[in-house]
């Protein structure tokens, strides 16, 4: 089976990080290869400068230049880290993808064009798992996240997203149970395949 690529795309808080774990081990349990990759990675350097500009408000006051360096951080993963993983993995979970770069940069005032074209050069996931929600989170650790009435924009963006790319955006409601959650998540994924491979699960 070739490598799939799952992203995990949703508002800040409303559980991505806690479903990409449940679901990389139940691929692992049916056998897969599975890598995880949050992005962006803070312990890179785009990674570190993006952190750094959630923190001091940089993100908010200069929307088009973050979403160009949201952009470079993602081009630098899909140029030089991606196709090895898709080698060496069944599936590869990305906790953030294009989708997120989309709603949180049109939410924040970044130009449309300017935005359309970075998502135009990312590579497209098999599945886009769209998490709506509220926030479980119960400390705000950056500009984004402490403002409330931009979080609630970043969220109606990512309906829009899911109901303009049907053929691999589906919706996960994450208020139900978490085990229900993780049920339809697994439905999602199951219904595009499945494998039995080795057994390994890596974190990046």
């Amino acid at each position: 089976m070739s490598c799939k690529i799952i992203s995990f795309e949703g508002n800040d808080g409303v559980g991505k990080s806690t479903h990409v774990g449940l679901l990389a081990h139940a691929l692992v349990a049916e056998g897969n290869k599975v890598t995880i990759a949050k992005l962006p990675a803070y312990n890179t350097t785009t990674g570190a400068f993006i952190k750094r500009m959630l923190i001091d408000g940089r993100a908010v006051r200069w929307p088009n230049i973050f979403q160009v360096v949201q952009c470079l951080d993602k081009i630098i993963f899909q140029w030089f880290i991606l196709p090895h993983l898709m080698k060496t993995n069944d599936f590869v979970l990305l906790d953030r993808w294009h989708a997120s770069m989309w709603a949180y940069g049109l939410a924040a005032g970044a130009n449309e064009w300017l935005t359309n074209l970075c998502v135009s050069l990312m590579v497209e996931p098999h599945v886009v798992l769209v998490f709506h929600g509220t926030c479980k989170r119960a400390d705000a650790q950056d500009a984004y996240e402490k403002d409330f009435s931009f979080q609630k924009s970043v969220g109606l963006h990512y309906v829009l997203w899911t109901v303009t790319h049907g053929d691999n955006a589906i919706a996960v409601a994450t208020d139900a149970p978490k085990e229900k959650v993780h049920l339809d998540v697994l439905a999602a994924v199951y219904s595009i395949t499945r494998s039995k491979e080795n057994n390994e699960i890596h974190v990046l």
